[in-house]
């Protein structure tokens, strides 16, 4: 007896890297990744920067992208969660939570990706010797109800490199 099992392969794959670096007086970066993979080939790479430095920044990052997560792989679209993520941290604004928010979402079947921004650092794509900056005037989430966020689609090609920074 012979058992198959067929699987779409996808087309693209993903080489991560991650630097971190805290200031000397701090024992923690107040930023914090996370790598969701949730279901039909997608990979969001999420980056956050809490405000200020140490403890205190990377409890609001590491929170905001704990959150991210549990919505995202609920099946929630990015919109819905970022406003949902947005709510919270002005539920608990009495204690200045604000977090910046850098998606990158990518079908790795097709390619075609966006990025998301509340409030980060520019991003950076190299393609091909060239650099394309992205960049976007939204505030953190956290600070206002009606959030904006800045999105910029892009169709990722074979060797791309994209760098998602904080300020910090």
């Amino acid at each position: 007896k012979c058992i198959l099992r067929y699987r779409e392969t996808e087309n693209f794959g993903v080489s991560i890297g991650v630097a971190r670096v805290r200031p000397d007086r701090e024992n923690k970066s107040g930023d914090s990744y996370s790598i969701i993979r949730p279901e039909g080939g997608k990979i969001v790479i999420a980056l956050s920067a809490g405000m200020g430095t140490g403890e205190k920044a990377a409890k609001e990052s590491g929170e905001t992208l704990s959150l991210l997560e549990h919505v995202l792989l609920a099946g929630i679209d990015k919109e819905a969660a970022i406003k949902l993520i947005n709510s919270v941290l002005i539920l608990k604004s009495y204690d200045d939570n604000f977090a910046t928010l850098d998606l990158l979402i990518a079908d790795l079947y097709t390619g075609e990706g966006e990025m998301v921004k509340t409030g980060g650092a520019s991003s950076y794509i190299c393609r091909e010797g060239e650099v394309a900056v992205i960049s976007a005037n939204a505030l953190p989430t956290g600070i206002i109800g009606d959030i904006e966020t800045g999105n910029r689609r892009i169709m990722l090609i074979d060797k791309d490199a994209i760098l998602i920074a904080s300020d910090g």
